[in-house]
């Protein structure tokens, strides 16, 4: 039992030239042309890369293996058959190109595939011990498949097996292939339009194919079931339902090694010698197994390498290898001068890149041949992997490490070894070539034959459910090439739109007569693809006599809906969202004294942004500051707000830290040393090649503090002197110890009145006293919350008020100075201090007791329920919709939860 492309096979194949040979030959051939050489086929002079020889060499190859398919190549087509061709002049310069690739290969003492196999066609041959020929339902044989039969049948007795009745011998050619002709218009028994269905999408084909097999009388088992699968797109949601009833499938599409985690590795690693950016190194980190390697070499977690990945990147913004392998250089140095004994706070991430980089290194310098360094590369991730030829995913790892390794092989032989590509190119070649490669799992333990539409002739079983049937699927159809038409193609005796249509009409009036005693027949068209494109039902469905017709119409065009309709998302289970252990053990709760609960706990301290954290929303606080949650990827491309705010803070401090301050009355040169300052700070962070968005934003920060520095100047002239910058402050709330920074305290000299000034960098300056106060909403406010301020309003922050309250308990000079705002927003021209006038004895009594409320509830666990609606809302993808509903709030640290 042999396929037809045996035939076209030599008997002692020598030499022939792989998929990679043909491959590298061309892209040499392309990129060594002179383009102008070839005006027709290159009117613009293309930039000779190895991508774009690549593709191009794809576009010729396809040309090339239609051509073979009829006994044709590029030469004796611009030679034999230029009546037939428009645009010689283009047809010459392939032709061209053709010559000088089958003269390149032959160098490199190679032989081609097809030009062998026109050759073979000539001569072919049989197996010494074969005496006769028999075709057996071959309706789609090549034309050089025909030329090697009638060259067999010259030397063999040759029989030809029909799948028809004999009264139907007229419909077919000598070789057995349905005459175009003949099935053109002809009709063809289906059966009932009511075993017809439409399904309005391919989920929706596959629960229909489910629904038809439901309904089999009780004497029909799995065995006697097939399922034919002409759109890919069906196999899997199919699988997925078989599997739902107990039943075992294999798609018959199989499943692309580029689909395959072992493909995904070399082709990040690929990327990387190609990029070397952070972006191609995250990728090669982000690998399951190359983690798994790195856990078992040098003892690291995984979760500490991807968490550091993207502390890394959010605090550096790096874009290339080199700055990744810097900081972690930098970071590995300042940690063993901070840490001389135990575990640096970098080691994950710097072990880990040092890994990727220096396999990289080796991949690069290509001391080695690359399949022996690819081999050593992929020999140590995997060195412990156990495989089970009975686990389904073991056997398809199997299968696609022979891939890889028979590509490897490619590449040690023939084009690849002489024309001494560089590594990158080499492993580009590679993946190419796997790319191309079908994975097909073992369907040996399958309960039900799923197959695709040119297998299912030869399946016997009694009930048949047919999916997919749609235009151009059956008949299969192909868009025409810009080479070759399909007008064309019909005259060259190639593959075309009327043979195939023929041939799919023969089959499928096979199929239905070999059921059509038991009415085992089901077809199936889709209306609509899985992106929702629209289909059209199989030119096929409607050969049906004309009284059948307006029925069978009626039945395709008609409206369907999914029986079971898309509905809104909601959550499958609570979430319970409690304290760890090890939290609970070492804070930041102290338990108390005496009979409370356990559950009630007093926080050993908190700071003065903890109170506008919870006054936002509790449950959040609990998330963060509890939980310690937060969110962190990786594809931040800019400072953030807190980035770009931190910066003017440092710069600003810096003022006065230094040991040589500018003069406070000389705005030009204060606004020199925060240039150079912030110039310094960036450089730190982001390297010396910052990206663009990093480039601009440090324009800003220069707009910012120059603003800064005329208003500082400003001030000191009006009288206001520094007293201190950065200060750390104290206080006690409920037994709390509350902590602090203010950013920066002024005393003027003549009046000897102070100010307490925090710097803003919002984008739009709020005056104190909106930043404090809101207009009571929607969501609950405690009754400790709440102000009148001549009308109802509610603290939403409390800074300002506590460091007033905080200075005034360390020191009591500062009893009613004013606190305020040192704004620098976006309009650099609003840039200026704003404090707080009325903030007067009664608001501060009412901070005070709100700050005092706030300790209280959060010492007693109160973080439920959580507001509906947040501004900036970090935990909005943990809920779907509304938090009430996703949590379950009986695991929150709180003796007596609020109904």
């Amino acid at each position: 039992m042999i396929t037809p492309s045996t035939l076209l096979r030599p008997q002692a194949v020598r030499d022939q030239a792989s998929e990679t040979d043909a491959l590298a030959t061309w892209i040499h051939v392309l990129r060594a042309i002179e383009s102008a050489a070839f005006p027709s086929l290159f009117p613009t002079a293309p930039e000779p890369s190895f991508t774009w020889a690549a593709q191009t060499a794809d576009v010729f190859q396809d040309v090339r293996r239609s051509l073979a398919e009829g006994g044709l190549s590029l030469t004796s087509l611009e030679s034999g058959h230029q009546a037939l061709v428009d645009d010689a002049a283009r047809w010459a310069e392939l032709a061209e190109l053709e010559r000088r690739y089958l003269r390149c290969l032959s160098q490199f003492d190679r032989v081609d595939v097809w030009r062998q196999e026109i050759e073979t066609a000539q001569h072919p041959e049989l197996p010494d011990d074969a005496r006769r020929l028999v075709v057996a339902c071959a309706p789609d044989l090549s034309a050089l498949a025909v030329q090697a039969l009638k060259q067999l049948a010259t030397r063999y007795p040759v029989d030809v097996l029909i799948h028809a009745p004999a009264d139907l011998a007229d419909l077919f050619d000598d070789i057995g292939r349905p005459l175009p002709a003949a099935w053109e218009a002809r009709e063809l028994d289906l059966g009932p339009t009511e075993e017809i269905r439409l399904a309005a999408s391919p989920a929706d084909q596959a629960r229909q194919a489910i629904e038809a097999l439901s309904g089999l009388p009780d004497h029909f088992g799995p065995g006697d079931v097939a399922i034919g699968v002409p759109d890919p797109e069906v196999g899997a949601p199919l699988a997925v339902a078989l599997a739902t009833q107990g039943l075992d499938a294999a798609n018959p599409a199989g499943r692309p090694l580029a689909s395959h985690p072992l493909y995904r590795l070399l082709a990040a690693v690929h990327r990387l010698m190609v990029e070397e950016t952070y972006r191609a190194l995250a990728a090669c980190l982000r690998h399951p197994h190359l983690l798994a390697a790195l856990r078992r070499d040098h003892n690291v977690s995984q979760q500490a390498v991807l968490t550091q990945l993207d502390q890394l990147q959010n605090k550096h913004l790096p874009l290339k290898l080199a700055d990744v392998l810097a900081i972690t250089k930098r970071g590995k140095q300042q940690a063993e001068r901070a840490h001389p004994i135990g575990k640096e706070p970098w080691r994950e991430i710097a072990v880990a890149v040092d890994f990727v980089a220096s396999w990289l290194e080796i991949l690069k310098k290509g001391r080695a041949p690359l399949a022996e360094e690819v081999r050593d590369f992929l020999r140590h991730v995997y060195v412990d992997r156990d495989l089970n030829a009975n686990i389904e995913r073991d056997s398809v790892f199997t299968e696609a490490g022979q891939a890889v390794e028979s590509a490897l092989a490619e590449l040690e032989s023939g084009a690849v070894a002489t024309l001494g590509l560089p590594p990158a190119e080499q492993l580009a070649l590679l993946l190419k070539r796997l790319g191309n490669v079908t994975l097909y799992p073992s369907a040996e333990q399958s309960s039900v034959d799923i197959e695709g539409w040119l297998e299912l002739p030869w399946n016997d079983a009694p009930v048949l459910v047919l999916t997919g049937m749609n235009e151009g699927l059956v008949p299969d159809g192909h868009i025409d090439d810009p080479f070759l038409p399909d007008s064309l193609r019909e005259q060259l005796h190639l593959s075309c739109d009327r043979g195939r249509l023929a041939r799919d009409a023969f089959l499928l009036a096979g199929m239905a007569a070999c059921r059509r005693e038991h009415r085992g027949l089901t077809l199936i068209a889709g209306k609509a693809s899985a992106s929702g494109d629209p289909l059209r039902p199989s030119r096929l469905l409607f050969r049906t006599p004309p009284d059948q017709l307006a029925a069978r119409v009626n039945r395709l065009f008609s409206a369907v809906r999914e029986a079971h309709p898309r509905v809104a998302a909601s959550p499958g289970f609570k979430w319970r969202p409690a304290l760890p252990a090890d939290v609970r053990a070492k804070g930041p709760f102290r338990p108390q004294r005496g009979p409370a609960t356990t559950e009630a706990r007093t926080p050993r301290s908190l700071s003065v942004s903890a109170f506008a954290t919870y006054l936002a929303c509790p449950f959040r606080y609990y998330l963060s500051r509890l939980l310690g949650m937060e969110h962190l990827d990786d594809q931040k491309h800019e400072m953030d707000a807190l980035d770009f705010g931190t910066l003017i803070h440092a710069c600003l401090a810096e003022l006065t830290h230094t040991d040589a301050p500018p003069p406070p009355d000389n705005a030009a040169a204060m606004a020199q040393f925060l240039k150079t300052s912030a110039d310094q700070h960036l450089l730190r962070q982001y390297g010396r090649h910052p990206s663009l968005a990093i480039t601009i934003q440090a324009h800003a920060v220069h707009s910012r503090l120059t603003a800064a520095a005329r208003v500082l100047a400003a001030s000191h002239t009006a009288g206001w002197e520094v007293v201190a910058t950065e200060e750390a402050i104290e206080g006690q709330i409920a037994g709390v110890t509350i902590r602090g920074r203010i950013d920066r305290i002024e005393r003027h000299r003549c009046t000897g009145a102070y100010r307490v000034l925090d710097f803003k960098t919002t984008d739009r300056p709020a005056t104190p006293a909106a930043a404090h106060l809101a207009a009571i909403g929607r969501d609950a406010t405690p009754e400790y919350a709440t102000v009148d301020t001549g009308r109802p309003r509610r603290w939403v922050d409390l800074q300002l008020p506590l460091y007033r309250q905080m200075l005034t308990q360390a020191r009591p000079e500062f009893t009613g100075a004013d606190v305020g705002y040192f704004a620098l927003p976006k309009a650099v021209s609003e840039t200026g201090v704003t404090t707080w006038t009325d903030l007067d004895e009664a608001l501060m009594a009412s901070a005070a007791r709100c700050a005092e409320g706030v300790v209280k509830d959060i010492s007693a666990g109160r973080f439920w329920p959580p507001a509906e609606g947040v501004r900036y809302d970090d935990f909005a993808l943990l809920f779907n919709g509304d938090a009430a509903e996703c949590v379950d709030p009986s695991v929150l640290p709180s003796a007596e939860l609020p109904a």
